[in-house]
């Protein structure tokens, strides 16, 4: 589905870094979407010494799974640094986005995940497990890194590289929005295709 660049404003500028980078994640919180690589990634990244702090929101469909983070982020003192809030209305998500600066998606298994398009509306890089419908909207070392396992230290090791890089991730995740994922983009396609249809 191609995203609406109208809804994401934020992405219209040159993003800046927060002074505490935010690492954010949003959807259906169960254990295929693997929020707690989120949870032990920001661990690892605190234990190198790079300060960040990680907003993962969604509804809960598995009480096994929410007490399984809840736990964690107890258990690894992460209260202060890892946000757990309930899903978003739609019309706050931009919001939210733009208070971020890189989007995380750890899922084991996805259908060209429309949380990663709006990522790349607001300008976020993203970083994301390699696994069929997220390879197709990330372009590795341009606009975020794929991720071939489920190690924090991988995606530690990717969060580290884009924020070494920050402003060029950011302007290329906007740029393929623009260019690939855009409602106008996509309209344009269409009319192309019905253009030659109606020639031949």
């Amino acid at each position: 589905n191609p995203v609406d660049l109208t809804r994401f404003h934020c992405g219209m500028k040159n993003r800046k870094l927060n002074t505490v980078p935010i690492i954010g994640c949003i959807g259906t919180i169960e254990p295929r979407k693997c929020q707690h690589i989120v949870i032990e990634t920001v661990e690892e990244l605190l234990r190198r010494g790079r300060i960040v702090r990680a907003s993962i929101v969604g509804n809960y469909v598995n009480d096994e799974y929410r007490h399984y983070l809840e736990a964690i982020i107890k258990r690894k003192n992460l209260c202060d640094v890892v946000e757990l809030a309930p899903t978003l209305d739609y019309e706050c998500v931009p919001n939210w986005m733009d208070g971020l600066d890189i989007y995380l998606c750890p899922s084991k298994a996805e259908v060209m995940p429309f949380s990663i398009l709006e990522a790349l509306a607001s300008g976020l890089p993203v970083i994301g497990h390699n696994v069929a419908g997220i390879h197709e909207e990330i372009r590795d070392g341009f606009n975020g890194y794929l991720v071939n396992t489920d190690l924090a230290s991988d995606y530690a090791n990717a969060i580290d590289s884009v924020l070494c890089n920050y402003e060029n991730f950011s302007r290329n995740s906007r740029e393929l929005a623009v260019n690939v994922f855009s409602t106008v983009w996509w309209a344009k396609k269409m009319a192309d295709v019905c253009a030659y249809r109606s020639v031949k």
